[in-house]
């Protein structure tokens, strides 16, 4: 795209342009077809894999068209669009497969738990407590990626120093021209922005996963308080995704990882009485029922969705973005 806007239509170089921009266009082909396959495997992300595919390719052959004519910023823009379309399919795939790989280690714990070693004896329950901690580490290690990520930031005013001679002024004018930086940092830290909103879906999961047990033990007082941590979590994934970076994203972290701890405390407590407690009738568990259970998971498919990490938008653009999120939040759930 830089090699495209920065080279004159007259310079021998702009052949070699059209020329790399077709073969990628071959190599689109290829993705193309083996993602249809795929979604014919996975009917219900079908429609968004073929609508990204065909927008895809639509911008591809667009591009070729507006480079041998030789509208230079025409072809820029659909090349933009390509790398819109191109992340929107990578981001998704890379969920799909996250959430595969956790299938098949849930599949594994349960193969385990299901050779029991004293046949006829008491079922254990399952430590509620051990699952949580588990979660709690997994936050901890997030939020020191955070905080890393932080101290690397320039301070205020500071970019504007840099600006005033050298090569340090060169790099001040580059911020600028990418539309100026939001809190959440410039372009460079963007890839590792989206990595950080990917663990946290994860981890917000995987408490989603242990709420659901908690219900169906009746635990409901617990399982409260880890409802209103996921959404705490889905405001943070939502901030990371728009690089929204600010003091009230880091207290809402640390407060997360407070309460977490707490209740952590609290489900221990709780484990510990049960142990000392003699109880002569078996306990029952009362799990959501199948289709409640389905309808629950295709709702939590259909928001992940419309979790897509937006292009690199202007604050203004950038406040229109989310406003619809929130709209399509509001109608469907």
């Amino acid at each position: 795209i830089k090699s495209v806007r920065t080279t004159a239509t007259n310079d021998p170089a702009y052949i070699a342009n059209m020329e790399k921009q077709n073969g990628l266009h071959a190599n689109s082909l290829i993705i193309r077809d083996s993602l249809f396959s795929l979604s014919k495997k996975l009917f219900k992300l079908s429609t968004t894999i073929n609508k990204e595919t065909n927008q895809l390719e639509k911008n591809m052959r667009s591009t070729l068209r507006s480079l041998e004519q030789r509208r230079v910023a025409d072809a820029a823009t659909r090349q933009q669009y390509v790398m819109t379309h191109t992340n929107n399919l990578a981001l998704m795939l890379n969920e799909i497969l996250s959430n595969l790989m956790e299938q098949q280690g849930q599949a594994k714990k349960s193969g385990q738990k299901g050779q029991c070693s004293n046949p006829g004896g008491k079922t254990p329950k399952p430590g509620s407590g051990k699952q949580l901690s588990d979660i709690i580490s997994k936050q901890q290690g997030l939020s020191q990626q955070m905080m890393k990520g932080k101290e690397g930031q320039p301070k205020d005013g500071e970019d504007g120093k840099k600006g005033k001679d050298g090569k340090e002024g060169k790099e001040g004018q580059k911020g600028q021209g990418n539309g100026g930086t939001t809190s959440g940092g410039s372009d460079g830290n963007a890839k590792e922005l989206v990595q950080m909103a990917q663990q946290q879906a994860a981890i917000r999961r995987q408490l989603a996963q242990l709420n659901q047990l908690l219900n169906s033990e009746g635990n409901n007082s617990i399982a409260k308080e880890l409802k209103e941590l996921q959404e705490k979590m889905d405001k943070n994934e939502a901030d990371l995704v728009n690089r929204k970076l600010d003091g009230e994203f880091y207290l809402r972290q640390r407060e997360i990882l407070t309460r977490m701890m707490e209740t952590e405390k609290s489900l221990r407590e709780q484990e510990q009485d049960d142990k000392r407690s003699s109880k002569t009738a078996e306990e029952i568990s009362r799990p959501l029922p199948p289709e409640l259970q389905q309808y629950m998971q295709e709702n939590q498919q259909l928001k992940e969705q419309y979790r897509t990490v937006p292009p690199t938008l202007k604050p203004y653009y950038r406040q229109l973005n989310e406003q619809y999120f929130q709209q399509i939040k509001n109608y469907f759930f």
